[in-house]
């Protein structure tokens, strides 16, 4: 079985990676070097998606540099998770919102205006702190590769989308 850790770093210390099980196929983009700095964690995890669409490894876990603020117990999970749970958060913690609630986000708009512009459905919604998550293969494939082209677009060109995807990644990865 092929795992694939993909880490979105910027200037984050993450020689912590050293700790990970030989199992996991780390795949570092440092957005100082390889990736453009734009569109935060989502941009790196889309652009990763879209970049291996047709070979993606049998599960995925996404993560920012560095974990300890919003996954403590990361590396000890990581052996842990086995294919075969679809979408899995990692995070320590969740936030709910309410479809007709606003996002916390500087120009805040309600969550499901937000739904409809990721093409997703109005409902209420529960997503991780930080995006932490294990996804497998299959679930990503559920989508064909042009609607997380059409995300990476989005996020491209605005960190408000950023931040708006990262409510919506339960609902995209579902």
């Amino acid at each position: 079985m092929k795992k694939d850790l993909v880490i979105a770093k910027y200037q984050e210390d993450t020689s912590w990676t050293k700790d990970v099980d030989e199992s996991w196929n780390i795949v570092l983009y440092d957005k100082d070097k390889d990736i453009p700095n734009i569109g935060r964690d989502s941009h790196t995890f889309l652009y990763h998606i879209c970049l291996n669409y047709n070979n993606l490894a049998d599960i995925t876990v996404f993560s920012q540099g560095s974990y300890r603020e919003h996954c403590k117990g990361f590396i000890g999970i990581l052996k842990d998770i086995e294919h075969g749970n679809g979408y899995t958060p990692l995070s320590d913690r969740k936030f709910k919102l309410k479809s007709t609630e606003s996002t916390f986000y500087k120009v805040p708009d309600i969550v499901s205006d937000c739904q409809k512009r990721f093409g997703l459905e109005e409902k209420d919604i529960e997503f991780p702190y930080g995006a932490f998550m294990a996804v497998d293969k299959e679930v990503i494939l559920r989508r064909p590769l042009k609607y997380y082209l059409n995300l990476l677009t989005l996020v491209s060109s605005s960190d408000k989308y950023t931040h708006e995807l990262e409510y919506m990644w339960p609902q995209v990865l579902q």
